[in-house]
């Protein structure tokens, strides 16, 4: 899963952001761009002692002083599902179609099989 894609789906969502210097921001994420720069909405920025509170309407966050996100599960399971569809169409898959395998559960399988298998091995399809 890459981080943009992740950020991208999370467009919306509610995400606590913490920062390099402790201080931690919790809204909902609005906009972001390729250097993982992030605009957020409905803001409650804590400090590193978490002893003052600040509310903002909108705040801006560079990318590079970002130590981590923590995002929604349900967002999470979306970026999955959404990668696991692209996989099956590049591959032209129909696994699916049959309910053998879940998305996620075929997005495993060529994680692993590209590793060590060429691909004309891996391709499952209909015969």
């Amino acid at each position: 899963m890459l981080p943009l894609s992740l950020l991208k789906t999370a467009q919306g969502h509610p995400m606590l952001v913490e920062l390099k210097n402790g201080e931690t921001y919790n809204g909902h994420l609005m906009n972001c761009d390729t250097w993982m720069n992030i605009c957020l909405g409905e803001v409650i920025c804590t400090s590193k002692d978490g002893d003052r509170f600040w509310r903002m309407s909108e705040c801006y966050v560079r990318g590079n002083t970002i130590k981590f996100l923590r995002v929604p599960d349900e967002v999470i399971d979306k970026v999955q599902e959404e990668e696991a569809k692209r996989w099956t169409g590049m591959f032209n898959l129909n696994v699916l179609d049959y309910g053998l395998l879940s998305s996620c559960e075929i997005l495993r399988i060529y994680d692993a099989a590209l590793l060590c298998c060429p691909l004309s091995v891996i391709c499952l399809s209909r015969a």
